[in-house]
């Protein structure tokens, strides 16, 4: 508020100097006269405007900001703003003050009619050390202050409320200055209702820590045991809360004794400790009082690397015990299986010879008994003569064929980059007379595999010769195409013969299965049993669509690196999520 009192003090000393500067120089001229009347006037005037405009200018907030956004950053403070001059006249006030104290009109109002009395002493030095300070910060001229305002009496009310309020304050222009007073009642609120929100979810992880299956052990910054999960209890039989507070090395001597290697446990946790590593895996196993494997662990040691819980660490302890029996028991299987398939590979061996010596005795005494008797035997006897010699010949193959079925093993060694376009341009010269008048389309592309050549050889030659030998066109046409299927690759020859019924399409990789034998008495039925066992060989699969008097279509997989040979043989794995319905074909 302008004072009338310094207007008048101005004037009066503007004509105090006034008329000793006519005395003393005994002016006469009334121009000069004139001039000198009229200069207390306009300096009193200047002093007056200059006042007016430095309030107008403290009242626009011109020290916190520019123009609308510091009235709008002022009114919408959550807390009590007051703009104030020297002598504590309130100038404008935000929304809050109005809100919270209840005063509506800001008229004439002084900060001792919102400041408790007893602290209007400590409000009044706080506001001298405000102005007095040289540099202007926003609200760092004075901070920290605890100060109680009074909320106007309201009506029916025999005393006001007292609200508890930190005062922080700076000067905005050389006459106006911003008074904070931060609600103390509200923040104590927030921070109840926030230790509140802090406790709810941290009791909500640690059930949930609770309810893991692996133990977890929480270490922090400083190396010691904050929190131990119900599992570890489970796992060594101890009082979790035994172990908080401890060091992480003294916590592991209540369970480590426990361990089968209990000396080369703590040493890879030191290390893991010293480096700042994390540990993946290390098996351990969990003994009994009677010095058998009670549980197999895996032990994993994480390091914390976010700023707030940097150093410290999250171990678990994984219950693995199911699954080192079940991997030991399928490598018992697996041996087994493997000393199982010797034995059988080593009986065909020994069978087959067994077998092969009287059938070709038996076949030679029937050549015999055909050029040196014939002359001597009916028809009926030469017919029964040659029917044995075939059968016994058929017998022979289909041992040959046999014994082929089961040699088709390969280790990973045996396998090699194998350039495609070069082993069916080598095909097609071996195959090249039962070839002629055959339509045969191959793709210039063909990819580069990774497999075993001889055996790849035989695939292909398989399933081309069966496509001409099962052809009832007159313009017969074998085809083969090929498509990327992730990192493998999916091959197929298709044909334009007589086609296959669905129900065969399962049973024609089956050993010895023919399925037209009187059209081909000479084969052995063995062929694509032959090929399906190949493409496993290759970590693939096989299969076959057809439409009867349309043709067939043979689709397998083929790896094209090296690494995917030792995949496991199972379904969708052997295919790679390979879709036949998607190859255009």
């Amino acid at each position: 508020m302008i004072e009338v009192k310094k207007y008048i003090a101005v004037l009066g000393l503007s004509y105090l100097l006034l008329t000793v500067a006519i005395l003393v120089l005994s002016l006469s001229s009334p121009t000069l006269i004139g001039i000198l009347v009229a200069m207390p006037i306009l300096t009193t005037a200047i002093f007056h405007f200059y006042e007016k405009f430095s309030l107008n200018f403290s009242k626009e907030l011109k020290g916190l900001g520019a123009g609308k956004y510091a009235r709008k950053l002022f009114n919408n403070s959550s807390n009590i703003l007051y703009l104030v001059n020297r002598d504590g006249n309130i100038l404008q006030a935000n929304k809050t003050s109005r809100e919270v104290l209840g005063h509506d009109r800001i008229d004439n109002l002084h900060l001792a009619e919102v400041i408790h009395p007893e602290d209007l002493d400590l409000v009044k030095s706080q506001l001298k050390k405000i102005f007095n300070k040289d540099q202007r910060s926003p609200l760092g001229g004075s901070s920290g202050v605890d100060v109680r305002l009074v909320e106007q009496h309201p009506p029916g009310k025999n005393s006001p409320t007292i609200i508890p309020t930190t005062l922080r304050g700076s000067k905005v222009t050389e006459q106006a200055g911003i008074l904070e007073f931060v609600n103390n009642k509200k923040v104590k609120r927030l921070m109840k209702k926030l230790r509140e929100a802090g406790a709810r979810y941290r009791y909500l992880i640690e059930d949930a820590i609770d309810t893991l299956d692996s133990a977890v052990v929480l270490i922090d910054k400083k190396g010691e045991v904050v929190w131990v999960n119900k599992t570890m209890e489970e796992f060594f039989t101890l009082d979790r809360r035994a172990l908080i507070g401890l060091s992480a090395e003294r916590a592991m001597s209540y369970y480590t004794d426990s361990f089968d290697k209990p000396e080369e446990f703590k040493e890879r946790a030191k290390q893991a400790y010293e480096e700042n590593e994390r540990v993946t895996s290390y098996i351990c196993s969990v003994t009994n009082q009677f010095g058998k494997t009670a549980r197999i662990l895996e032990y994993r040691s994480i390091p914390i690397e976010t700023d707030r819980y940097k150093g410290g660490r999250i171990e678990h302890y994984i219950d693995v015990t199911e699954v080192k029996k079940l991997e030991s028991d399928l490598r018992r299987k697996t041996e087994r299986l493997k000393k199982s398939n010797e034995k059988l590979e080593e009986f065909s061996r020994g069978i087959s010879h067994d077998l092969k010596a009287p059938l070709q005795t038996l076949e030679g005494y029937s050549q015999i008994l055909l050029e040196d008797y014939e002359d001597k035997l009916d028809q009926g006897g030469i017919r029964a003569l040659e029917a044995l010699s075939d059968t016994t010949q058929r017998l022979r193959d289909r041992i040959e064929s046999l014994l082929t079925y089961s040699s088709i093993k390969m280790k990973d060694k045996g396998f090699e980059e194998v350039d495609l376009n070069g082993l069916i341009s080598e095909l097609e010269e071996d195959l090249k007379y039962l070839l002629n008048g055959v339509r045969f389309v191959v793709p210039e592309d063909l990819p580069k595999v990774y497999g075993n050549k001889t055996l790849l050889t035989e695939l292909f030659s398989n399933l081309v010769t069966n496509a001409i030998k099962y052809n009832d066109k007159d313009d017969p046409k074998v085809e083969i195409g090929w498509q990327k299927q992730s990192d493998r690759y999916l091959i197929w020859v298709k044909d334009n013969g007589m086609g296959i019924k669905d129900r065969y399409l399962e049973k024609i990789f089956k050993v010895f299965e023919k399925l037209n034998p009187r059209d081909n008495p000479e084969g052995t039925g063995i062929g694509l049993a032959v090929c399906k066992r190949i493409v496993e060989e290759h970590r693939g699969e096989i299969r076959a669509e057809s439409e009867l008097g349309e043709g067939t279509t043979f689709y397998f997989t083929l790896p094209g690196k090296k690494n995917q040979i030792k995949e496991n043989i199972s379904g969708k794995e052997m295919t790679n999520g390979v879709n036949y319905s998607q190859v255009n074909s």
